[in-house]
C-alpha cells in the first residue's frame, strides 16, 4: 500500500503536538518509513518540524533530516544545538554527515564537529568537507569494504564482516595492496565458492579486468556518466597514487542528477 497524506493524519498531529502527546506521536511515526515522515514534516509549521525532530531518536530523525526540503532542514538546523546536531550526525554515513555539516557556518560546524564522539568519523567528514562539492569526492562516502591482495580468504571474511557492521548495504569489496592502491574487486561468490582452501591468497580469487574508478579531484557530472555508461550500483573513488579514498553509490549519484535537473531547471 501506498504512502497518502491525509487531512486527518496532519490534523492529528497537530493535535498531539498541542497537548504534549509524546507517546501517541512517537508510536505514529515508529514504524513509518524516514522518507514518508520528511514528506509529513514539509507539510507542517516550522515549529511543529523542530519539536518532532527533537522528540524521535536520532537513528530516525538523522534520515528524515537528509529528506526534508532544503529550506526546512536549514532552517531546523538552525534551532538545534551543536550537539543535538552531533546526535544526528553520528548516525550518517560520512558522504550524508559532510551534507549536514557543510551547511552550518564555519563556527557551527567546529562546535557540532567537537561534539562528535567517534574521532574517526570526524576525520572522515572534515576530509569530505575539503573537497568541492560538484566533484566526485564532494559525491563520495568514506564507509566501504576493502580486503588486501595478499590476505587469505579466512582473514578477509573475518575482515568483511567487521568492515559490514558499519554499512547499511555492501555493494562490493574491494582489493588493495599493501600501499591502500586498488587493485581489483572481489565477488562474494567467488569467495565463498572459489577458493579451493581457506588459506587461499585473495588475489587469486579477485577481478582486476575492467575495474571502473574515478579520481576524486574529478567533477561529479563525470561519476553519474560512468555510472550509467557501465551500469554500476558503486564506483569506486581514487586519489592520483590510485589509492582507495571512498566509493559512490547509485542512490547519491541519482540524487546529483536530480538536483543538477532542479538547478538547471
Amino acid at each position: 500500500m501506498s504512502f497518502e497524506i491525509t487531512s486527518e493524519l496532519l490534523a492529528n498531529i497537530t493535535s498531539y503536538i498541542e497537548v504534549s502527546n509524546d507517546k501517541a506521536i512517537v508510536a505514529l511515526f515508529e514504524e513509518m518509513h524516514y522518507a514518508d515522515i520528511a514528506e509529513i514534516l514539509d507539510e507542517l509549521s516550522f515549529d511543529d518540524v523542530v519539536y518532532i525532530i527533537k522528540l524521535l531518536d536520532s537513528e530516525k530523525t538523522s534520515a528524515v533530516l537528509m529528506e526534508l526540503d532544503e529550506d526546512i532542514r536549514e532552517k531546523t538546523l538552525q534551532n538545534l544545538s551543536a550537539k543535538e546536531i552531533a546526535e544526528e550526525v553520528e548516525e550518517l554515513d560520512s558522504d550524508d554527515a559532510a551534507d549536514i555539516i557543510g551547511e552550518l557556518s564555519e563556527e557551527r560546524q567546529e562546535a557540532v564537529l567537537s561534539k562528535i564522539e567517534d574521532e574517526e568519523h570526524v576525520k572522515e567528514i572534515e576530509e569530505l568537507l575539503a573537497y568541492d562539492e560538484d566533484s566526485a569526492g564532494g559525491l563520495m562516502a568514506k564507509e566501504l569494504v576493502k580486503v588486501q591482495a595478499e590476505w587469505t580468504v579466512t582473514r578477509a571474511i573475518r575482515e568483511i564482516r567487521r568492515q559490514a557492521e558499519e554499512l547499511h548495504q555492501v555493494y562490493t569489496v574491494y582489493v588493495v595492496d599493501t600501499e591502500d592502491r586498488l587493485t581489483g574487486r572481489l565477488s562474494m561468490k567467488h569467495l565463498l565458492l572459489g577458493a579451493e582452501s581457506t588459506r587461499s591468497k585473495i588475489q587469486e580469487l579477485q577481478k582486476e579486468d575492467g575495474i571502473v574508478t574515478i579520481q576524486a579531484l574529478e567533477p561529479s557530472e563525470k561519476a553519474t556518466m560512468l555510472m550509467e555508461r557501465y551500469d554500476l550500483v558503486a564506483l569506486p573513488v581514487v586519489d592520483a597514487e590510485q589509492k582507495l579514498v571512498g566509493r559512490i553509490t547509485i542512490d547519491d549519484a541519482v540524487d546529483s542528477i536530480i538536483e543538477d535537473a532542479e538547478r538547471d531547471y
